[in-house]
């Protein structure tokens, strides 16, 4: 503990940690996120790419063996007149520089950095040092934005507002609140009752960084925000693709949301943009999202893109600690750590991989459905095949099927990627009495629950029928959809096969009239997919992630 034999110059970042605290005893070593709190500061100046060296100024010789081991430098041990809780910053800053002077290291700029806040990191450091040498001012000081309506006592004890008038916060005119996370200063201002020069400027950050622990509230909320751990939610998702991939990744964001949330999609839409700007996680839009990925840092990754290669795979195992992926056929799939497939069954020996119904995620909207009750006589068909429907079979539906079962009311739903013509479908919709023609449908819950039958391409939409215990026959429209294990009778559902136009019309026709005339048919089927999905897929989903996350070191509870 020793001054060091060379004199150092530049910038300075100095910890001021007292051994004595009221409020929290011996606070500078409770253990938060893992490591003493002191050590957040010490770890966070050290990274700092701004910082020539860190110092720690301390009364306590039990904090300075603490600082000394995670890599702080004690010069000296704080006179006890300097440590108790009437000492001001200004003072023990002062006593750093006057030591300094006798000691011959030449300061440049000090960067004071109280140990109470451990959720400012390196990058706020640099941050908050460029600005002070880029604005050339005396002094930098961290903030955090307040638009709350203030007051204040008079002389006579009643209040009065601090503001002219009352207005919604987002129209109120910032001000700012120091938060006690960073100062930055010329030495030259510092004296034993201020480290501010006469020229401020502010370094906004937001108000989970700028927690300040003064108390055991404080302390128990930054312990849980250091312990959360950072999930990045890969996808894909547009018009023409269909948003089934950000869905499936909002519905688990959703309840992983106290942990640390980012959301990447690297193919979208206008449509994804309205959709994404109003989740409150934070997001990019990007065409390179590997780079996102490597500047994020996440400690899980969850890739739902469908086929990975091996080459992104690769890299990304390279850089985070856990990886998993949805619906993954390609050759990266063996570089991830957990595969779920509901689409599939269980078809890989590896352990780490799973397929079937019990592993469908569904939306929230899904999971809380009265029982479906099956009606002798049909009254509502509602037929939808998400993303473009490349067949165009929701035309080929509202052309036969109407006409054919005039008694029978029929829900044709199309979403934004419909990639045919709006226009002849809805003027065919505008001639039929028993026909309702829907344009992207914000409730598919309420619409699949309703209907008696509901007809679907063979993707997620089947689960969700299932998961209202409608009996649901399905169109296959590509090769990929034919391998699905979800579409066979024993799950409840009748398998058309891959569209083939008048022949497939044919034979829904066909069905239809058998499932009109045998209730009972319909109502084996409502079992059997009422049993094919739980609800329960997102909750062994979370499940396994956590036991692997566990095994991986990665101690948060999910």
């Amino acid at each position: 503990m020793n001054a060091s034999q060379s004199c150092p110059s530049g910038v300075i970042a100095i910890i001021p940690a007292r051994g004595g605290s009221k409020g929290v005893p011996l606070k500078n070593l409770r253990e938060i996120g893992f490591r003493p709190l002191i050590v957040h500061t010490i770890e966070a100046a050290k990274r700092a790419k701004m910082i020539d060296r860190v110092v720690v100024s301390t009364d306590s010789q039990l904090i300075a063996r603490v600082a000394e081991q995670a890599g702080a430098e004690i010069p000296f041990i704080r006179p006890a007149e300097l440590s108790d809780d009437k000492t001001s910053l200004a003072a023990v800053m002062n006593h750093f520089v006057q030591w300094c002077g006798k000691n011959g290291w030449d300061i440049t700029t000090l960067v004071i950095l109280e140990p109470t806040s451990p959720l400012r990191t390196s990058n706020h450091i640099d941050e908050a040092v460029q600005l002070f040498f880029e604005s050339n001012a005396d002094t930098v000081i961290s903030v955090q934005e307040d638009r709350s309506l203030g007051w204040e006592l008079d002389e006579t004890g009643f209040a009065k507002p601090l503001q002219n008038e009352r207005l919604n916060r987002q129209y109120m005119k910032p001000r700012f609140k120091e938060n006690g996370a960073i100062f930055v200063t010329r030495p030259e201002v510092i004296t034993d009752e201020t480290t501010i020069g006469s020229n401020v400027k502010l370094y906004v950050m937001s108000d989970r960084e700028s927690i300040d622990i003064n108390n055991f509230w404080e302390l128990r909320l930054s312990d849980i925000i250091l312990r959360n751990v950072k999930i990045l939610f890969h996808f894909k998702a547009n018009a023409e693709l269909g948003f089934g991939h950000y869905y499936r990744a909002m519905t688990l964001a959703n309840r992983l949301y106290y942990n640390d949330i980012v959301l990447v999609c690297s193919d979208y839409d206008q449509n994804l943009k309205d959709r994404i700007a109003t989740v409150g996680f934070k997001y990019y839009l990007t065409d390179d999202p590997l780079s996102i990925i490597l500047r994020e840092s996440p400690s899980i990754v969850v890739n739902d893109i469908l086929d990975t290669s091996e080459e992104y795979m690769r890299e990304l195992s390279n850089h985070t600690r856990l990886v998993v992926n949805f619906e993954d056929l390609g050759p990266g799939r063996f570089f991830a750590d957990l595969v779920f497939n509901a689409l599939y069954d269980d078809f890989s020996i590896d352990p780490s991989h799973y397929g079937g119904a019990a592993y469908a995620i569904l939306r929230e909207e899904f999971l809380f459905l009265e029982r479906h009750i099956i009606k002798e006589k049909v009254e509502l068909i509602t037929a939808t095949f998400g993303g473009s429907d490349p067949n165009n079979i929701a035309h080929h539906c509202m052309n036969v099927l109407p006409k054919q079962f005039p008694d029978i009311q029929f829900r044709i739903i199309i979403g934004p990627g419909y990639k045919h013509s709006r226009a002849k479908i809805k003027k065919l919709d505008s001639q039929l009495d028993n026909a309702e023609l829907i344009d992207g449908s914000t409730n598919m819950a309420k619409h699949l629950h309703e209907a008696d039958i509901a007809i679907t391409s063979g993707g997620r939409t089947v689960f969700e029928a299932a998961a209202c215990g409608t009996p649901c026959i399905v169109i296959c429209q590509n090769q990929r959809e034919m391998r699905h294990r979800h579409i066979t009778s024993r799950d409840g559902v009748i398998n058309l096969g891959l569209f083939s136009k008048d022949d497939t019309m044919n034979r829904l026709v066909s069905v239809i009239e058998k499932l009109i005339e045998r209730p009972s048919l319909r109502t084996t089927m409502s079992e059997r997919g009422s049993k094919l999905v739980d609800g329960m897929g997102l909750f062994r989903i979370i499940g396994l992630i956590e036991r692997k996350a566990r095994m991986k070191g990665i101690t948060r509870m999910l």
